[in-house]
């Protein structure tokens, strides 16, 4: 197969695998109404393509997020003289869905991308002398926390009125929070590692509750409660990871040449099989937000007419701590 034609066929998958792994958390979605809408799954690609594990495995082309202890994971075959990690990792992504909702009165279809994380990580320098020589790994990024995205339109008569007298309600939600993150991890000794994650939690959600009233020929301006809500947090999760190889082709690592001179087999990581587990806890800090009520009135061009502020609430939302295993 020539290798343009591999090029082109990787990333092809990877794109089209995107709305795959993403539908069950983007798009129009009445669950995001309440608290601070749906909580997306964390990580990188690899891990939602994976159904969100990966809290004790990791991969040389990605960055493990999900557990900070394994950022450092991919010194285990990149190795370069001194026996330790070498390259830098950038690693984004972005959310593509295609939605189609039916009833018995129609349907609607919803296409919507949205931006999911970026994150980057490099190996810190240390010096030969230094005990941390080749191991530790630092990595900041940011990503989706939550999504708020729903909408919902229905047309209904009048009660005493005229005939053909109708009124249009309609309800909308927009906005989330993102996370914005800086992770280290750090190895122990050969099998053991741990690491930390301190993240920033912030962003903002806007919901709106709009009735028209249509009396023939005349549409009515539009009547329109606003609620904006600005919301921020503190987010800390340490992890820890152990792996052990418990079968493969033993040896020291060492190049073809060597293997070839020595007439030898040369160790191949790929080949072990390894035992892997991996602990992470999250704790968070009450979700600050601020929520200012207002009032609009709008054209029926959806131009605002007036508008008047009713109320400032200042209110927290919690958020349970977590324990995730991985074995």
């Amino acid at each position: 197969m020539p290798r343009n034609f591999k090029l082109i066929l990787i990333i092809a998958v990877h794109f089209l695998s995107f709305p795959l792994t993403a539908q069950h958390y983007n798009g129009n979605s009445f669950y995001s109404t309440q608290g601070l809408g749906d909580f997306l799954p964390h990580g990188n690609i690899r891990n939602i393509g994976m159904g969100g594990i990966g809290l004790s495995t990791s991969h040389t082309d990605f960055i493990n997020n999900a557990n900070p202890a394994l950022l450092h994971a991919n010194k285990n075959l990149n190795l370069d003289s001194a026996g330790g990690n070498r390259h830098s990792v950038f690693d984004a992504a972005m959310v593509l869905t295609l939605q189609d909702s039916r009833t018995s009165n129609g349907n609607l279809t919803n296409i919507s991308a949205n931006f999911n994380y970026f994150s980057y990580a490099i190996p810190l320098p240390f010096s030969t002398d230094s005990k941390l020589h080749n191991r530790w790994t630092t990595n900041i990024g940011i990503q989706q926390f939550t999504k708020v995205n729903y909408r919902a339109t229905f047309r209904d008569a009048i009660a005493g009125g005229s005939p053909g007298d109708s009124a249009i309600y309609s309800y909308a939600g927009n906005g989330g929070l993102y996370e914005a993150y800086w992770g280290n991890g750090i190895d122990i000794t050969r099998n053991l590692s741990a690491g930390l994650q301190l993240s920033y939690i912030f962003g903002n959600r806007t919901d709106e509750s709009i009735i028209q009233f249509i009396i023939p020929p005349y549409q009515q301006n539009q009547n329109l409660l606003s609620q904006k809500t600005n919301h921020n947090a503190i987010h800390i999760k340490p992890g820890i990871a152990y792996r052990k190889e418990i079968t493969g082709i033993k040896g020291k690592t060492i190049s073809d040449k060597e293997a070839e001179e020595k007439q030898t087999i040369k160790r191949d990581p790929d080949k072990a099989v390894y035992f892997n587990v991996g602990l992470v806890y999250e704790l968070f800090t009450a979700v600050h937000g601020k929520q200012i009520v207002s009032s609009e009135q709008r054209d029926s061009l959806n131009r605002v007419l007036s508008q008047n502020i009713l109320d400032t609430i200042n209110r927290n939302v919690n958020i349970p701590s977590v324990y995730r295993l991985g074995i």
